[in-house]
């Protein structure tokens, strides 16, 4: 830990590398990857709370901006949602990816105690379909909207 970062931090980037040192330098020295799972935690738990017009407005404008990172994208939220129904399972999980979130993610679930592991496991449907679907060069903007509107059906709310 030279560079003061906690110790949650780097395994988390150790594992997002899959242990290749090289990605795995280049993601602590990426600024913007920080950034954009920060922005990606922040859409997934503020879903409840959203609207379906700032959903397909707001949230699919961050997608369309990363077009170019979206395998980086989605891998972060299967991540986030896999520790979410980790959490939902079991009070005291070990295969925690995110573990300097995980007591954002446990509030999150507290608050929101609606969510179901049957919830999560449809929400990773969804974003394993965008992947598929962006794949098979279907429209990005029908599939990503696909996703949101699936999303927003697992996390309920508003």
């Amino acid at each position: 830990d030279e560079e003061g970062l906690p110790e949650d931090k780097l395994r988390f980037i150790a594992t997002f590398s899959a242990g290749i040192p090289g990605k795995g330098m280049t993601l602590l020295e990426d600024e913007t990857f920080n950034e954009e799972r920060e922005e990606v935690f922040s859409f997934l738990t503020g879903i409840p709370e959203k609207g379906y017009t700032d959903l397909l407005y707001d949230d699919y404008a961050l997608f369309d901006k990363e077009q170019d990172k979206m395998e980086e994208i989605l891998l972060i939220m299967m991540w986030f949602l896999g520790d979410m129904a980790a959490l939902l399972s079991s009070a005291h999980p070990d295969n925690i990816k995110n573990r300097d979130k995980t007591s954002e993610i446990k509030a999150f679930l507290a608050k929101n105690k609606g969510i179901t592991l049957i919830n999560m496991s449809n929400a990773a449907q969804a974003v394993t379909d965008l992947n598929r679907d962006i794949r098979s060069r279907v429209s990005f903007e029908s599939a990503c909207c696909g996703m949101l509107l699936k999303l927003k059906k697992e996390f309920g709310g508003k």
